[in-house]
């Protein structure tokens, strides 16, 4: 009877161990029918068959051992089911297992974590497919927003963190690819400030392409093309107005941002040519005495024969080289000079002739520029410069030192 008693507290201990173990979840009909079981053995008991009551108990505290050591494989068995369940998105599975595993083993706080995880997987699994939904619509700041609550809802899952790191990307690369389009869109309307600002913005998104870069060299680009479209426009003006002088500061300035450019070149020497021979018709056309001497009279003509390349084009040219043409052909026409002097004063011609003491004589002398002085001892010098020009009138000029020293 003590022995029966004994056995039959041994099997409630067991029996209580199970059910902390939460064998309902794992184990329900064996349990019960091992319950069952051991009330058999209580109803021997109470009518004194003890002995048969004691084989009851005996055979129930055996299987109720089995179950007992049982539950570890269960547990195992469990948290392999649901891992595999988590990482297949089998919310159902996953839940049911990490219920039955957090029943047996109470304390492990992973096991607590992962049956978290398994009541999130739903909606975890509804994030994600909303945010799948909108990246393929092209909704990418949506689809992150998905993606991020699906994260939080369980940071560990994986697709979520992939999803994030993609969507940024892709966001990333949109607002790269929407500032490198204003950039050149700004640079196709030449509104080089702004294009720059968007190629930089596009640098800061990107920091490690090139395009930006390639994009700012454009705009550089760009900016020479039109200073040097505008320095053309100038130039060509100052050519068509026969401006020469002005013409070569514009092909210089063109050279000195590109000194590859053969339109500059070409009309730079073209100005040059141009300029040297509108200055040498106009240094005998603003001072015809000067052809007096052989080789400058020889220098004129040569500057005619110039022109007269030019002239047909350049109605300018055509007019400055028939005016020196008509100088060239009086330079050589002999002008009747009267000199008067006193008798007493010494009278020269510089580089022409030594007159000596005169009172009047007549000369002939070709256009330019004379002096003319007279001498007398114990009288101060005297000078008078000639100015002679083709087709003058002069009246007598008289040459005689007056002016006691």
């Amino acid at each position: 009877k003590e022995e029966g008693k004994s056995t039959a507290s041994q099997v409630i201990r067991l029996q209580v161990e199970l059910e902390d173990l939460g064998v309902v979840l794992w184990a329900k009909e064996q349990f019960d029918a091992l319950t069952n079981q051991a009330i058999s053995g209580d109803d021997l008991y109470r009518e004194e068959q003890y002995r048969e009551a004691l084989a009851v108990y005996e055979q129930t505290i055996e299987e109720l051992e089995q179950l007992v050591n049982s539950a570890e494989e269960i547990l195992a068995n469990n948290i392999e089911s649901g891992v595999s369940a988590l990482a297949q998105g089998d919310a159902d599975q996953a839940l049911t297992a990490f219920i039955v595993a957090t029943a047996i083993d109470r304390e492990d706080q992973s096991l607590k974590d992962k049956l978290d995880r398994a009541e999130n997987l739903k909606l975890v699994l509804a994030s994600m497919k909303s945010g799948e939904a909108a990246e393929k619509n092209g909704e990418f700041d949506a689809a992150l927003t998905h993606f991020t609550k699906a994260r939080d809802l369980d940071s560990l899952w994986t697709p979520a963190q992939q999803g994030i790191v993609r969507l940024e990307g892709l966001i990333r690369q949109r607002r790269f690819e929407d500032a490198m389009s204003s950039a050149f869109s700004a640079l196709a309307r030449k509104d080089y400030e702004q294009s720059r600002t968007a190629f930089n913005e596009a640098a800061t998104i990107v920091p490690n392409s090139t395009e930006p870069e390639d994009g700012i060299l454009q705009i550089d680009l760009a900016v020479r093309m039109d200073e040097i479209d505008t320095l053309k426009e100038a130039a060509d003006r100052h050519v068509n107005e026969e401006s020469w002088a002005e013409a070569i500061e514009q092909f210089e300035a063109v050279l000195a941002l590109d000194d590859s450019l053969i339109f500059a070149r070409d009309g730079l020497a073209i100005a040059k040519e141009r300029l040297d021979l509108e200055n040498r018709l106009k240094r005998f056309m603003n001072d015809p005495t000067i052809m007096k001497d052989d080789s400058e009279l020889n220098s004129a003509r040569r500057a005619v024969v110039d022109a007269s390349r030019v002239a047909r084009q350049s109605p300018n040219t055509a007019k400055q080289m028939n005016s020196l043409s008509r100088l060239i052909s009086v330079a050589r026409i002999p002008i009747s000079v009267v000199i008067t002097s006193d008798g007493r004063t010494d009278v020269t011609v510089y580089q022409v002739r030594h007159l000596g003491r005169i009172d009047s004589t007549d000369m002939q002398l070709y256009p330019g520029t004379y002096t003319i002085v007279g001498k007398r001892s114990g009288y101060r010098d005297v000078q008078h410069t000639l100015r002679l020009m083709a087709g003058t009138t002069l009246d007598p000029i008289n040459i005689k030192c007056v002016e006691k020293i």
